[in-house]
């Protein structure tokens, strides 16, 4: 039974998103000022959220699903591409290379070094405030 919804397109390129983010919004905005506008005519604020909640759901009717006008500029995505160093495991490149960066004198830090260290650093998992590449500062 799930099978059905996997067949479903899902994907939307960047400026489908933009496109529907602007159709959202603009259903809104347009839907709040005529709400406004009839509930202080008819002095009546429900009438108001009525009409803003019309909008609401109408403007996620027509841009949650996936529709056809969405999907006209799909993304483009890189080939898969091989590397060649499948001998070793990736955890095991990236200790060694961490290692290496982190013994480092932070005077000899450069810049291709720093962006590495922070690279491996996100790998890793070390996620922390005050990790080591916070710290380096580069003197010029």
């Amino acid at each position: 039974m799930l099978d059905i919804f996997g067949s479903i397109p899902t994907q939307m390129g960047y400026k489908s998103q933009k496109l529907a983010e602007q159709i959202f919004r603009g259903i809104i905005l347009v839907s709040a000022v005529i709400g406004f506008i009839y509930g202080y005519v008819a002095e009546q604020f429900g009438w108001a959220v009525y009409i803003v909640m019309a909008g609401f759901a109408l403007s996620c009717l027509l841009t949650f699903p996936p529709w056809p006008m969405y999907r006209r500029n799909p993304l483009k995505w890189l080939p898969v591409q091989e590397s060649g160093t499948e001998d070793k495991k990736p955890a095991e490149r990236t200790e060694k290379a961490y290692s290496k960066l982190k013994n480092m004198n932070p005077h000899d830090v450069t810049l291709e070094n720093f962006t590495s260290l922070k690279h491996l650093d996100i790998q890793a998992g070390n996620f922390h405030k005050h990790s080591l590449h916070t710290k380096i500062v580069v003197t010029g």
